[in-house]
């Protein structure tokens, strides 16, 4: 039985679950900006020490202001449209059938295996940075 792309996500999206990857670069750059705007702020209203007051504030408010990193497997599961869950899915079985696991069944029980939960590891996270230009953090 050939492996079916909606099988592969739910297999990759279980397999990333375990894993401690998340996207970073836009929240970074949220709560960069906002403690930059404090600082800019602070410092208009009190010269050198509100630079300093301001970028805190600013900071603790970008903190709040941008919520959690989310994780990997929760950006396929949810945020990823079906054009790139087949993207993903294309390159994974491409990257599966080099290894020799070409069926759903056989993948399902290698999944965990060192080396194919290593392999579909990167593979999900090459795509994410080289296809979709995320920033990944481990």
């Amino acid at each position: 039985m050939p492996i079916d792309a909606g099988e592969l996500v739910r297999v990759v999206v279980d397999v990333m679950s375990h894993e401690n990857a998340r996207v970073t670069l836009t929240e970074s750059i949220k709560g960069g900006v906002l403690a930059g705007i404090g600082a800019v702020v602070g410092g208009l209203a009190l010269g050198r020490t509100g630079i300093a007051v301001g970028g805190l504030l600013g900071g603790l408010f970008g903190m709040t202001a941008t919520g959690d990193f989310k994780p990997v497997y929760e950006i396929i599961r949810d945020d990823f449209t079906a054009a790139q869950k087949a993207m993903l899915a294309a390159r994974l079985t491409r990257a599966l059938q080099t290894a020799g696991v070409d069926d759903i069944v056989r993948l399902t029980a290698l999944a965990y295996s060192p080396n194919i939960h290593g392999l579909i590891v990167s593979e999900v996270l090459g795509f994410m940075r080289n296809e979709m230009n995320m920033a990944i953090q481990m």
